[in-house]
């Protein structure tokens, strides 16, 4: 019966309505139960938690049709801050009006289950209506019939979000039972505001695998049939949101879970009364923002008076931090911007007037007015600038900071372009600084607002658009540069438009820009593809595919294009290009960059992607100079963390220095990508600004060289740059600042340091520096940091998600400097006096961070807040005494206290806050702690609180029965010079519930670095003093003498014993050192015969005698490092220490090959083999002299210790100055040079340490040169033996220079091994491995490295480790002067030496010989050259004309040059065998040479003569009978042209021809830079012109006849002549119909249709007709 019931009841309900929905009945209430819990904190139980409970009564009823009304009865708010379920809420007390807003009547309009719109008096503030949508979530029911299971797209207070509905009936009980669920993740319009984030993006790939922020609601419902209809019974809401973590979701997570109840009670009479004020719209179901936002979650000011209590704040930063910066500093810069943020214009341009005299406290005020990015804030700023009250790099500092922090609101952006109109009219270069950083922010604040709001203002993009099209008109390229920038910045789709009109895109009106323009358009798109990748992608390709574009355009785009994630379609494409491209640069930058790509870890995806691409590209070699892209990255997945840096190397002209670089910085944190840093800097035109010299007859040298360019056919200049060089900064993905260098602005700095005396005013300072020393108080607060996102949760409650790093600097530095002087003294006054400084330094810093997750509004703040504080502070005490005139110099660090001996603390803790009730709860109760650690864990718990929240109580948990929670505490400490340093380091977190990322982080952690003086040492003061010349001796602490440290003690009757029972131990004369030490070695190898053995048993039975003899005679050996002791000891010691001090110094005898350490196995093949240049030591002696003697043993036989004949060099003495002054501590070094010989002693102060370190170094000939190293108990623990030396190494049948050098070890200690085999095996041995790799025979004790000097232009080297024989080849990015540094340089100047040299090394080379031509990128073919015409060898091919340099053959095969410098035609021939000199026709006799005038030098050197001309581009021009050789300088690579090519180190270029076009014939090429006759009576003989010759033959062209033309010039005799000699050559052709007989003037410029083989003319034989 029940069932027919309900079935009748549904029946008509849903008969009256289409869709089921709870009804009210008219003249009802309907009163319910509402509850709404919301608790935040780790989801594990027995920790901490902070939330709030909010109960009422819930009254509704109908007011009108489809409206109806909701009141709340007997509000209650409770917070929580406890263990949660155990500890308890404490209610909040509410304000009287907030109270009296809660239970004003609201309505809402409800139509068939949805609500429509809120209805209430303007005077409830929106907050309040928040909670109501809480509430109302639960009416929101979209009931379908005829489902039961369904998905739909659902308003809620969340925003409009996936929701699926589940309904079922309940037969015996006659309900209706309705669960739905939403998926917070999956939202069409979801509520959220951000703030700090817009310059991040979501990394999707990785929120693909874990989504750091996860949300869902579900509600469950028990309906029940009514007469009305159904009324909701009972419901129930349960929100588990902001499940956050920084890490993978799979290691923990915190999480904000929202628990709903509404409980239906009764329906009664009593009508809803609503208030008599009007009720107006007040939105829908979504949230809304209010105060929250403008309230900061750490700290809730009592704003009463602003004024007084910025000087409160002020005065207490000023004051308590002016030794150190106090551990409360950041919190209350922090306190000081939230009160700036609530001040009006008036009040902040009052504040700075009030300070403007104290400078203290207006340094604080201007750091925190950049942090506070309100309006008044940017006025009182600019009202700043414009005053000019702030320099340069202060304004552009401060401005930058405020712009960035700014809301981005339309007032906001039209106030900043108000500013950017006002100085549009000024010229001075402080306002065009300003202007720029206003432009670039204004474009950032546009990107911030299209952020929070899909749709952007109108206005604001016609003000960049108008601005825009006029700069375009006008060509400004300036303008366009800063407007390509600041879409760039802005980020926004309709950028794209505008910038594709800067490209320099075939066709269209932005093709005639300058390359700068074209360049920072490029570099712009990178920001439009944040919007629009796929047509960025596109637009890119088809930049790179042109091929006619500059090689650096075409590089920007493919690293555009890459940048944008391209898929596997676009990059096979790239691979296409470059399988078929021209250009070297090009083809090196994007292998290189794809190959970068293929080694990411974090982009899997475009990792493989790349490794396929390169398996289609195949394996390139790649030049050190040429264009290169870098890439390294790191990231973890389980802790979502990572970093990326990138390098761009573009240099398309193969120079040493790049014409480009970019470098950038990224940072992957919480599932979020993010550009942290970029800089790039252009250096285009610094090489030819500061090595070139302008001359001053630029307009005869243009005039005369002009002339012979109109000799050539459509000649075409290569574009110079007027931009000496940029860089430009980028912050999280926005540009901040750039500075354009040109020539001007280098002339005016320059202008501006010849007004000021260098010298006085040095002087001056000096001045003042003694009269009043040095004070300075520097201090610096920034906020870098602060990152909120706030998004409601289901009971109507923002939840907030909150990130704050505040920091302060200081540096206190006081100095006083005193010394005998005269008032006006001068610096050679100085230089004769003893000057004593003093020097406090105290440098200090404070940082806190603070992470926060919970509610943070106006009535309650609960919340789980994780702070990080760091603290350092290092002070010193510095003395020191500079005595010039006695050599002598001393600097002491005297003891400093620190405030309880912390140098620097770091202090980690997790708190569960509730400000209203003033609880704080630590987030691992500390009643589980050990008791050891209880009390100090509790202090400094209260400590943090009371930081926080002044006088808050502080709530602790009860002892957990179960649970203990584990505490680390570790303390490491060392001593070291009197000095005692600890790290103490103490840690609990949760990890005793769960091991994860997020539970190891939580908790309380402390880290304390203290350092204070040692207790036993009484040290004063630690010293540093050096003493140079004569008096060094004096300043000796501790004597030395080596000579007493013989083998055994100096002990007669044991070092006799020895030598009996060990005979080859004696000493052997000179003569027969060589073959003994061979010997000596043979026996020490693992290889030898079987004399080893013997002589091994000898050596043993010698050590237990000598061992026996020791005791008796009471010596006490012990020395490690003897041949005996070392026999005596087991066989596995005996392997481990097989090379002897004999063995080494056989190795490093001058009479020694170097193949006598080797055993044959192990000898090297004539390939490789190195022949030393030196010979043996000549018998040419002086006292003392390290050439006295034939090896480096017998030189330090001779004289073990230089101190014993000369007096030290220097002494330097280091130690800890005690104060008894006994027993010193510390380290003194000595150095003596005697001859070539150079000793240094290092030896430890302490009467009873014998430690040392001994370095003698001894020049055996010109070519060698030895050292030993050895250290430890009186040098003899640990010893090395390095050579250096010269030498030739047989390569494929040639000798070649080679130099090497060897370390060979006796033994090392064991983590310098470890330490280096980690080194080696790490970064060499892989790097080596890409040569050729053999594997030794048998391991050695010794490494050699020997490069050998292949050409000019390469390098091979050898690496010869213990193991391996590595051998590659290195080609140079630069060129080896090597004959030049073999003999003596033709200039007296070391300046011009220098200059010389730099030009030769980085210079080209371009070389002619007998017909065989190899241009300056290396490419060689042969040139056919016509008899008695110029061909063009080289020239400047940019509009200075610098230089042109020409050749020509005559009839007898006579090779003349012709060089046009200056006003200067100097021609160069020879005159039957001598060579000659003519300038401006007048030759200069051989008797005048060298000549040297004006910047030009002339030579004549072993037959050949030389030109060096570097002022105007000739570094050096060598003319011999058969051969020229051309070098310029490094500036002008890619600016020179001619028969020796472009020099941009890109071969397949060189072929370009003078009208741009570029030609793959070489014959075609070099008649190309012929220079035609003018005339039959020429002077030069020369009767050959360019001609456009018609092809003799009919072509047939797609089935239409044709005639075709020559696009190239062909040489052809002049009329009246006859060819004697010819030559094919392939030309291009343009072909034309025949019936189409209309004239073609600018054949040349013509497409190319065709190429074909004709006859062109090398000589003529002329007629008197000629013409």
């Amino acid at each position: 019966m029940r069932v027919v019931v309900l079935a009748l009841a549904l029946a008509l309900v849903a008969g009256q309505h289409d869709n089921l929905a709870p009804s009210f009945a008219p003249g009802l209430t309907y009163v319910y139960k509402y509850n709404a819990q919301s608790l935040g904190g780790l989801s594990e139980q027995h920790l901490a938690k902070a939330g709030l409970n909010f109960t009422s009564n819930v009254k509704i009823s109908v007011a009108q049709e489809n409206v109806l009304m909701l009141q709340l009865e007997n509000p209650r708010i409770y917070e929580f801050s406890g263990v949660w379920p155990k500890d308890s809420y404490v209610q909040t007390h509410l304000r009287a009006d907030l109270e009296a807003h809660l239970k004003t009547a609201i309505k809402f309009k409800y139509d068939h289950g949805i609500v429509r719109e809120i209805l209430a008096p303007e005077s409830v503030p929106i907050l309040l209506l928040n909670i109501f949508r809480g509430i109302l979530n639960f009416f929101q029911l979209n009931i379908k019939k005829s489902q039961n299971v369904y998905e739909l797209q659902e308003e809620g207070a969340q925003g409009v979000c996936k929701t699926q509905y589940a309904i079922t009936e309940n037969d015996k009980a006659e309900r209706i039972l309705l669960t739905k669920s939403r998926n917070l993740n999956h939202c069409q319009e979801k509520v959220m505001r951000d703030i700090g984030l817009a310059y991040t993006k979501t990394w999707h790939k990785c929120q693909e695998i874990s989504k750091n922020l996860r949300g869902t609601t579900g509600y469950f419902y028990k309906l029940k049939a009514a007469p009305g209809g159904l009324i909701i019974e009972k419901a129930s809401g349960k929100e588990v949101f902001i499940q956050f973590t920084p890490f993978n979701d799979q290691n923990g997570a915190a999480s904000m879970q929202t628990i709903q109840t509404l409980d239906f009670i009764a329906a009664i009479k009593a009508p809803i009364v609503p208030i008599s004020a009007p009720y107006h719209p007040r939105g829908s179901l979504k949230y809304q923002f209010s105060t929250e936002l403008l309230q900061s979650p750490l700290r809730i000011l009592k704003m009463s008076d602003v004024k007084e209590q910025v000087a409160d704040v002020l005065n207490n930063l000023v004051v308590n931090n002016r030794d150190k910066v106090h551990e409360d500093a950041p919190l209350k810069f922090f306190e000081l911007i939230l009160l700036l943020r609530a001040s009006d214009l008036t009040e902040l341009r009052n504040l700075l007037t009030t300070y403007k005299s104290r400078p203290l406290e207006r340094r604080w005020l201007m750091d925190a007015i950049s942090n506070t990015g309100t309006k008044a804030a940017l006025e009182i700023v600019m009202a700043e600038i414009q005053k000019r009250e702030l320099s340069v790099p202060e304004a552009a500092q401060v401005l930058i900071g405020t712009l960035h922090m700014l809301k981005p609101t339309d007032e906001i952006i039209q106030k900043v372009w108000s500013y950017i109109e006002q100085l549009s009219q000024e010229q001075g270069r402080y306002e065009q600084v300003v202007r720029k950083a206003l432009f670039l922010g204004y474009g950032s604040i546009i990107h911030r607002q299209s952020v929070q709001r899909a749709e952007w203002n109108d206005r604001d993009i016609q003000r960049i658009q108008s601005d825009f099209e006029r700069a375009f008109a006008e060509k400004n390229t300036q303008e366009l540069v800063l407007l390509a920038k600041v879409m760039a910045n802005a980020a926004q789709p309709w950028g794209y438009k505008p910038i594709t009109k800067l490209l320099p895109i075939h066709g269209t009106a932005g093709e005639q820009l300058s390359q700068s323009v074209h360049i920072e358009a490029i570099l712009a798109l990178r920001g439009i593809a944040k919007q629009k990748p796929k047509e960025v992608q596109n637009l890119a390709l088809q930049l790179f595919m042109d091929t006619t574009l500059q090689p650096e355009q075409r590089m920007l785009a493919v690293m555009t294009l890459f940048e944008t994630n391209p898929s596997m379609a676009v990059m096979t494409n790239v691979i296409n290009v470059v399988k078929s491209d021209n250009s070297q640069p090009v083809i090196s930058f994007t292998y290189s960059l794809i190959k970068s790509q293929s080694r990411s870890t974090a982009n899997p995806s475009v990792a493989a992607e790349a490794n396929i691409a390169l398996r289609l590209l195949g394996q390139r070699r790649q030049s050190m100079k040429l264009s290169k892209a870098f890439k390294a990255d790191f990231y973890s997945h389980p802790l979502m963390l990572g970093a990326a840096a990138s390098i761009y190397y573009i240099n398309e002209a193969a120079t040493i220095l790049p014409k480009a670089v970019i470098a950038k910085t990224s940072a992957y944190v919480a599932g979020a990508a993010a550009d942290v840093f970029e800089i790039g800097v252009r250096s285009e035109g610094f090489q030819e600004y500061f090595l070139k010299k302008e001359s001053s007859d630029v307009s005869d040298r243009t005039t005369k060289m002009q002339r012979i360019i109109k000799a050539f056919t459509n000649w075409k200049s290569l574009p110079i740059s007027k931009l000496l060089g940029s860089v430009n900064v980028k912050v999280l993905g926005q540009e901040i600042a750039f500075v354009d260098i040109d020539k001007q602005l280098i002339e005016e700095a320059m202008r501006i340091r010849s007004e000021i005396d260098i010298k006085e005013y040095g002087l001056n300072l000096l001045r003042h520096l003694f009269q009043n020393g040095v004070s300075a108080h520097l201090v610096k607060a920034v906020m870098p940091a602060e990152i909120r996102r706030v998004m409601p949760t289901a009971a109507g409650l923002p939840m907030e998600l909150a990130f704050y790093t505040v920091a302060v600097t200081a540096a206190n530095v006081q100095a006083r400097f005193q010394a005998n002087l005269p008032q006006n003294f001068h610096v050679s006054d100085l230089l004769k006096q003893k000057t004593n400084i003093e020097a406090d330094i105290k440098p200090s810093m404070a940082l806190n961070t603070f992470a926060v997750m919970g509610m943070n509004t106006d009535i309650v703040q609960a919340a789980i807040v994780s702070r990080a504080k760091v603290q350092v502070n290092v002070p010193a005490k510095i003395a020191a005494s500079l005595d010039l005139a006695e050599n002598n110099f001393k600097i002491s660090a005297l003891p400093v206290r620190l405030s309880e001996n912390v140098a620097v603390a770091v202090d980690v803790d997790t708190l569960a806050i509730a400000r209203q009730a003033k609880r704080v709860t630590p987030l691992i109760p500390e009643d589980a702690s050990p008791q050891a650690s209880s009390e100090t864990s509790s202090s400094a718990s209260a400590s943090n609180s009371r930081e926080i929240l002044g006088n808050m109580q502080q709530v602790q948990d009860r002892p957990l029965p179960t649970t203990r929670v584990p505490r680390s505490d570790k303390k490491f400490c060392t001593v070291t010079a009197g000095v005692k340093i600890c790290i103490n380091i103490s840690s609990s977190n949760a990890k005793f519930i769960t091991d994860s990322a997020l539970s190891r982080l939580a908790g309380k952690h402390a880290v304390l670095v203290s350092v204070e003086q040692s207790e036993s040492d009484n040290v004063e003061k630690w010293e540093m003093e050096l003493q140079l010349g004569a008096k060094a001796a004096n300043k000796l602490i501790k004597n030395i003498n080596l000579d007493m440290d013989e083998v055994l003690e100096g002990t007669p009757i044991l070092s006799k014993l020895k030598r009996i029972l060990n005979p080859s131990m004696k000493n052997n004369t000179s003569s027969s050192s060589s073959s003994s030490s061979r010997s000596r070695v043979r026996s020490s190898h693992p290889s030898s015969s079987s004399s080893s053995s013997s002589s091994s048993s000898k050596s043993h039975m010698a050590g237990k005698v000598i061992s026996t003899m020791g005791k008796i005679i009471g010596v006490n050996q012990k020395r490690s490092s003897s041949s005996s002791s070392s026999s005596s000891r087991s066989q596995q010691n005996r392997k481990r220490q097989r090379s002897t001090v004999s063995s080494l110094s056989s190795l490093f005898s001058a009479s020694s090959s170097s193949s006598q350490f080797f055993p044959k196995s192990q000898r090297q093949s004539s390939r490789s083999k190195f022949q030393p240049n030196h010979q043996k030591t000549t018998s040419k002696r002086h006292s003392g002299s390290a050439s006295s003697a034939r090896t480096f043993e017998d030189i330090r036989k001779q004289n073990k210790f230089l101190g014993n004949t000369v007096e030290p060099v220097f002494a330097l003495i280091l130690r800890a100055v005690r104060a008894n002054n006994n027993n010193p501590l510390g380290y003194q070094i000595a150095a003596y040079k005697d001859g070539d010989r150079v000793q240094m002693i290092m030896a430890a102060l302490a009467s009873h340490d014998n430690w040392r370190l001994c370095a003698d170094a001894i020049k055996l000939s010109k070519n060698k040169a030895a050292a030993k190293i050895a250290w430890g108990e009186k040098c003899q623990k640990y010893e090395t033996m390095i050579t250096a030396e010269s030498g030739r190494v047989q390569n494929k049948g040639q000798s070649q220079d080679a130099a090497r050098v060897r370390v060979a070890w006796k033994r090392l200690p064991t983590a310098v091994v470890k330490d280096v085999k980690m080194i080696y095996n790490s970064i060499i041995a892989p790097y080596l491995s890409s040569g050729y790799l053999q594997k030794r025979s048998d391991a050695t004790r010794q490494i050699s490295f020997t490069v050998v000097v292949e050409s000019k232009k390469q390098l091979g080297f050898i690496w010869k480790s213990p193991a391996f024989v590595y051998r590659s080849n290195v080609p140079l990015p630069i060129t080896l002067p090597i004959d030049e540094l073999k003999e003596v340089l033709p200039f007296d100047e070391m300046l011009d030496n220098a200059h010389y040299l730099l030009a030769k090394t980085t210079g080209i080379q371009c070389r002619f010989n007998e017909g065989q031509l190899t241009t300056f990128s290396k490419r060689q073919y042969k040139n056919y050259m016509p008899n008695s015409c110029y061909q063009l060898l080289a020239q400047d091919c940019t509009d200075e004309l610098k230089f042109i340099v020409l050749l020509k053959k005559d009839s007898a095969g006579r090779y003349m040059v012709n060089v046009k410098i200056g006003t200067r035609d100097i021609d160069m021939f020879f005159n039957g065998e001598r060579p000659a000199v003519m300038i401006n026709g007048k030759e200069i006799a051989r008797e005048r040479l060298p000549y040297d005038r004006d910047s030009v030098t002339i030579l004549l050197m072993n037959g050949k003569l030389f030109l060096r001309a570097l002022d105007f581009g000739i570094a050096e021009l060598q003319f011999s009978a058969s051969e020229v050789t051309i070098n310029v300088p490094e500036y002008l690579r890619n600016k020179v042209c001619g028969l020796c090519g472009q020099g941009n180190g890109d071969r397949r270029n060189d072929y370009r021809m003078p009208n741009g076009r570029i030609t793959d014939n070489p014959i075609s090429f070099a008649h190309s830079w012929t220079l035609p006759s003018q005339s039959c009576s020429d002077e030069t003989e020369c009767r050959l012109t360019h001609e456009s010759i018609e092809l003799e033959r009919e072509i047939n062209d797609h089935g239409v006849p044709s005639k075709c033309f020559s696009v190239d010039s062909v040489l052809r005799c002049r009329p009246g002549c006859t060819p004697t000699k010819t030559t094919m050559s392939s030309v291009s052709f343009h072909c034309r119909p025949l019936n189409d007989n209309s004239q073609v003037s600018d054949i040349r410029n013509r497409s190319i249709d065709m190429t074909e083989s004709v006859e062109a003319h090398l000589d003529c034989s002329c007629t008197s007709q000629c013409a």
